[in-house]
């Protein structure tokens, strides 16, 4: 098989877990499309997120039990990189109304 045949598997694979979630523009409340939780990670990646937004923007990441635990705040047109797994799922929301931005699971 050999490093092209592991690349094409890489690609397909971590493209079927990773799921959008963004907010609405018509108000309507934003869910994630299941219960998220962690769970044990294999495969490491590198997020880096940019808040191209006039808010500040809490950053979450949902724990093994689904709790959200804050990793930190990000200001306008400021850069949030952290090392996590695929199955860690992730959460941006308002810092004043709390309204999602995005849902993100790797």
């Amino acid at each position: 098989p050999g490093m092209a045949a592991f690349a094409h598997w890489y690609e397909v694979e971590t493209s079927l877990y990773r799921i959008y979630t963004l907010t609405r523009k018509d108000g309507a409340e934003v869910v994630p499309p299941y219960i998220p939780h962690s769970y044990r990670g294999t495969v490491d990646i590198f997020l880096h997120v940019t808040n191209a937004t006039n808010h500040m923007i809490n950053v979450f990441w949902v724990d093994y039990k689904g709790k959200h635990v804050l990793k930190g705040t990000m200001r306008p047109n400021q850069t949030f990189t952290q090392t996590t797994w695929i199955d860690h799922p992730w959460v941006f929301e308002d810092a004043n109304d709390q309204r999602v931005y995005l849902y993100y699971v790797p």
